[in-house]
């Protein structure tokens, strides 16, 4: 709605004054809705304190439950500022509803980050909350709670809170209390920990003023680019530990976009390690941070499917790893497996380990870890050098494991016997799998091998001996019982199964 159509009730010199008002706030471009609202926000002498900004761009669908969220508080002293970062949908019909609760502004399609700078323009609370348009605040007290907070701490900058992963049809994915990784809300955490979520947060405007706003250029991210700069400019946050706000997983996130995600993390990060007014220790992280950071996007990108991409980024990573080469590649499978988990997800490593471009990658590492392993040739040695790949093997094995991909955790296994076959590890480690495959034979076979080859190992021992006596091969079970005893020679469970074993061995001589 242009200025010309606001309500006649508004006279000429008011309308000449609002547009000065405007044009000082560079919004001149901007069309106001509501005329009520409209009315009522220039000339009300009650100011909130808390403005509540809500960017919103095609968010029809969800747009409503976020309004119906806010109007469920029970902390009422608050403005709802909703920007429509030029949604083409039907979202403007959607608000139509509330347009006596909330100001409404349109603006051509510029991102989220500039829907934000525009709603802390015009808000005239002391505090700033935000709730994307696709997340709710899922508890009534979070304004009143967090609210609290800062009349409590006058020196506080901003409050963060928990939140609940939800889908599209507010099905409950995953509670998330970041509070437990990252007790306190440093430069430190946030550049290790990345726990932002704004729709949970509240800030001091003055902080947001400070720092100049959320940077435009950055179309994904700038939330995190925006802690980063207040945590360095001084600005301390809180937890209320609490889960406050319901984050929607749904197939039109703009973080769906992995390669655009990848992108702009990334320039976060060369935009931060960029200035030159960082502290030492901090600067002292910027390897460790671009190495978890690259893992974690890798991860992304798996998670899209971008396979070339994963790999790309894993390459990558690896000019700023603190592990060696092959010690990557357990992280990276460890690490995919943690963040699914943190998401809610099950993680089909499967499709990651059966690529042709893992197997490219992991054929590389192993490669070059065979040099970096190799000593320089010893020209009074006939001995060639050692093959140390067996150690990659092992440790991705173990991983695999771990994981619960038994069946690729064989593989590695068998390649280590392959390498190195005098490794009594690798034959326990085998035999576990195989028992965990229901495999029992073959179970048996690698304990015993691992056996033979000298390992003592009582866990093993008694894995061996049940295994043994579930298939009625008792003379092996009573030397092995005979092996516990070595250990333990009081232990009267041991005892009495050896008894057993022995009766049962009788028995089946006597019956031939």
């Amino acid at each position: 709605m242009s200025f010309k159509q606001v309500s006649n009730c508004i006279h000429i010199k008011t309308m000449n004054t609002i547009n000065q008002i405007l044009h000082n706030l560079e919004l001149s471009e901007l069309s106001w809705e509501h005329d009520n609202h409209l009315t009522k926000s220039l000339f009300s002498t009650k100011f909130p304190l808390i403005s509540i900004v809500v960017p919103v761009y095609n968010g029809s669908k969800y747009i409503e439950a976020a309004i119906k969220s806010i109007l469920n508080q029970t902390y009422s002293n608050y403005e709802i500022i909703v920007v429509d970062d030029g949604s083409t949908d039907d979202t403007r019909d959607k608000l139509k509803p509330y347009e006596d609760e909330i100001c409404y502004l349109y603006q051509t399609n510029k991102g989220s980050a500039s829907a934000r700078n525009l709603g802390i323009k015009v808000a005239k609370g002391e505090l700033i909350a935000f709730l994307d348009a696709d997340d709710y605040w899922s508890m009534p007290e979070k304004l009143e709670k967090q609210v609290a907070c800062f009349s409590e701490n006058p020196n506080l900058g901003c409050v963060n809170t928990g939140w609940r992963i939800v889908n599209e049809n507010n099905k409950h994915i995953k509670t998330v209390q970041p509070w437990h990784k990252a007790p306190e809300l440093n430069l430190e955490t946030w550049l290790r920990r990345k726990c932002v979520r704004t729709s949970a947060m509240i800030f001091r405007r003055e902080w947001l003023e400070k720092v100049g706003g959320f940077d435009e250029e950055l179309r994904q991210s700038h939330d995190v680019d925006l802690i980063l700069r207040l945590s360095l400019a001084g600005c301390q946050t809180m937890w209320l530990k609490e889960g406050t706000v319901c984050y929607r997983q749904h197939d039109e996130n703009t973080t769906k976009n992995s390669l655009r995600q990848a992108k702009y993390v990334q320039a976060v990060l060369d935009k931060f390690f960029a200035r030159d007014d960082l502290p030492k220790s901090i600067r002292q992280m910027e390897s460790q941070t671009r190495y978890h950071t690259l893992v974690w996007l890798a991860w992304y990108q798996y998670r899209a499917y971008a396979l070339d991409e994963t790999v790309r980024l894993l390459q990558k990573s690896l000019n700023y790893t603190p592990y060696l080469r092959v010690e990557n590649i357990p992280h990276w499978l460890t690490s995919f497996a943690r963040f699914s988990a943190d998401r809610g997800e099950k993680i089909d490593i499967d499709f990651l380990t059966s690529s042709r471009q893992w197997q490219e990658l992991i054929t590389s590492i192993l490669r070059l870890s065979n040099h970096q392993f190799q000593p320089e040739p010893n020209a009074h040695s006939k001995n060639p050098p050692e093959n140390n790949s067996w150690e990659a093997c092992l440790k991705l094995g173990e991983t695999y494991q771990q994981i619960g991909d038994l069946e690729q955790a064989a593989i590695e296994y068998q390649r280590v016997i392959q390498l190195k076959p005098d490794l009594t590890q690798a034959y326990k480690n085998m035999g576990e799998v195989r028992e965990q495959q229901g495999q029992v034979s073959q179970a048996i076979s690698s304990y015993q091998k691992a056996v033979e080859l000298g390992l003592d190992d009582f866990s093993m021992y008694e894995k061996l001996v049940k295994l043994l006596s579930s298939q009625q091969k008792w003379s092996e079970a009573i030397a092995i019982y005979c092996r516990l005893l070595e250990f333990q020679p009081d232990n009267k469970e041991v005892l009495e199964q050896l008894s057993y074993a022995i009766y049962q061995q009788a028995q089946s001589d006597s019956n031939h």
